[in-house]
């Protein structure tokens, strides 16, 4: 197996709009996340795959012989994000977290850029990354264990809070040296937009007097979302429609969401890609994970930031953290009338001191869930 990073960037040609189970507000809103879920994107790369390779989408499934593309995108069923062992995507080997693709007039990439973690404030007119002691108050608190605070107690009124900031290559060469350089204004990589939906029934049939208002989103013209894809390109030919590979794969225009919005999808050799992003190039390397897999953190002044969302079974334990919300989040399980039950960190959480995992189990991480670096 010869296994290389592909740059993979997803460009909307217009709005788009991504839904989960927390997506409906009150009454008559539904609201669409800012970011493709690592799912979104694995299914978008193996329906591709199939659709360059010969699958019949006009077709019934059951009608054609689906084995003969077990090589191309695995055996995964994905009917459940708890099952343990289920992660054969074929010649899809590693999926990366999911980013923002910043590139300048001429089409030249310039940055990537991650949502910032749950300790970075705005205080006046700086940026600031708020210490252990300070968000914590360890010198007046007796108790220093247990000292669990909700995301917004842990902050002053004079600090605003930057999870509508995103930060490039200068902000995490800076965070990781207790300092800070300012972020990026989600609101120059995010359009905001709405539209009226029509609301279905229990069979997905369209309800006339069922009207919503869907907010959605658009992308400003230099900024695309993008993962890193570990490729096992032995076997298959990456934008070479000539190659005799078996397989091919290769720029084209692809679905993203239940909503099957589309998005210009293009391939990027990172053969000579040299950007010195402290995160982006951990992703270049096909057995990093990142460090939540890694030993518990045993010192309070050591942390986890979460850069993709932490999802598990079971009871996980921390002494510290600033967690802007805890998912217990329960889907469908495909063909089958019971439902999964897990929990959800969202990404940008910040976890301080020893972690237990008491029966905790965290899965998928092989498509960019769970993937955290240690500060």
């Amino acid at each position: 197996m010869s296994v290389k990073p592909y740059l993979i960037t997803f460009k909307p040609f217009g709005r788009y709009y991504f839904g989960t189970s927390r997506s409906f507000a009150e009454g008559f809103y539904a609201v669409s996340q800012k970011f493709p879920t690592q799912t979104t994107i694995l299914g978008c790369l193996r329906y591709t795959l199939l659709l360059q390779n010969g699958f019949d989408s006009k077709l019934n499934p059951k009608q054609q012989d689906l084995t003969k593309f077990y090589d191309l995108t695995g055996k995964s069923k994905m009917a459940s994000l708890l099952v343990e062992n289920d992660d054969d995507f074929g010649v899809i080997c590693k999926i990366s977290p999911v980013f923002i693709v910043e590139r300048d007039k001429s089409g030249t990439i310039q940055d990537f850029l991650l949502q910032l973690p749950s300790d970075v404030v705005l205080r006046g007119n700086s940026i600031q990354r708020k210490t252990f002691e300070a968000i914590f108050d360890t010198k007046n608190n007796s108790n220093k264990t247990n000292l669990n605070i909700s995301y917004k107690k842990a902050f002053s009124d004079k600090d605003y809070t930057c999870d509508n900031k995103m930060g490039g290559k200068n902000f995490w060469n800076n965070y990781s040296k207790n300092s800070t350089s300012n972020p990026i204004e989600e609101e120059k990589i995010f359009i905001n937009d709405k539209q009226p939906g029509l609301g279905r029934n229990e069979n997905r049939v369209a309800e006339e007097s069922k009207f919503y208002i869907k907010k959605d989103f658009r992308l400003r013209k230099n900024y695309s979302f993008g993962v890193i894809v570990h490729i096992d390109d032995e076997k298959i030919a990456i934008n070479n429609t000539e190659s005799s590979k078996k397989w091919k794969l290769h720029n084209d225009d692809a679905k993203l969401g239940g909503e099957n919005c589309w998005f210009r999808m293009k391939i990027i050799s990172t053969e000579d890609f040299q950007f010195d992003h402290p995160i982006i190039d951990r992703f270049f390397d096909v057995g990093d994970f990142g460090d939540f897999e890694n030993l518990p953190v045993t010192d309070a002044n050591k942390k986890m930031v979460f850069i993709s969302p932490l999802i598990g079974s079971g009871e996980l334990k921390y002494q510290h953290g600033i967690v802007n919300n805890v998912y217990s989040v329960r889907i469908w399980i495909s063909g089958s009338k019971k439902t999964d039950s897990f929990m959800s960190i969202p990404q940008g959480s910040v976890i301080y001191g020893e972690i237990k995992r008491n029966g905790f189990k965290s899965f998928r991480k092989k498509i960019g869930f769970n993937w955290a670096i240690q500060v």
